[in-house]
């Protein structure tokens, strides 16, 4: 992969960082932690990970003053990649929490997945996702889920890959918003080889 090269995880002490963190160092990555928005660069490609509760996650975001720093990164242009919780904080809210304003990167909200019949939630487990027009070299490729919100952007071309539950319902998988603001609700950490070559490939911009 050449040189190394440097990235950002947000530490919000809502997430189990490690299977993130040891996926980025597989791709010859130096990784920096960082804990409070006074440690965020600008210049960094940064991850924003997260599992559990929405509206605690906001409160975490805001106590750690990590809210101002992000957007003002990507403002300037850096990219910010979310994972799970991660993604649904770059939308505007959610129904997990409301009143909890997210960091609104991207418009839309995360909408509370129905369960009926075969479809369950939560999800969890690996789901096999279409990217129409996006990432094709990863078309129908499985990844790992766990997840009761799906992330919902107000724009048609910031939905660029997604699921199928058993009832045939499209699911979003991951939204981006001219590939510098990416929302991912899958583990890529977690998805074995495939995932490996996703994340690399989110790193490196490549839409293919």
């Amino acid at each position: 992969m050449g040189a190394i090269r440097k990235v950002q995880v947000v530490d919000l002490e809502l997430n189990n960082l490690g299977s993130l963190v040891s996926a980025l160092r597989e791709l010859d990555l130096e990784v920096l932690v960082i804990s409070n928005g006074e440690a965020l660069k600008k210049d960094y490609l940064t991850f924003l990970p997260g599992t559990g509760n929405f509206a605690s996650a906001v409160e975490a975001l805001d106590n750690r003053e990590f809210r101002q720093p992000i957007i003002e990164a990507a403002s300037a242009g850096a990219r910010i990649v979310g994972v799970c919780l991660g993604a649904q904080l770059l939308l505007g809210g959610s129904q997990e929490g409301p009143g909890a304003k997210g960091l609104g990167l991207i418009d839309g909200e995360s909408v509370r997945l129905t369960s009926a019949g075969s479809d369950r939630v939560p999800v969890l487990g690996w789901r096999r996702v279409k990217f129409p027009d996006f990432q094709n070299s990863f078309n129908l490729d499985w990844f790992y889920f766990a997840h009761s919100y799906e992330i919902r952007t107000n724009l048609k071309g910031e939905r660029v890959g997604f699921y199928e539950r058993p009832s045939g319902e499209e699911v979003t998988a991951m939204i981006s918003k001219n590939h510098q603001i990416v929302g991912i609700q899958f583990h890529p950490e977690k998805s074995g080889p495939a995932g490996l070559r996703f994340l690399h490939s989110v790193i490196d911009g490549s839409r293919n």
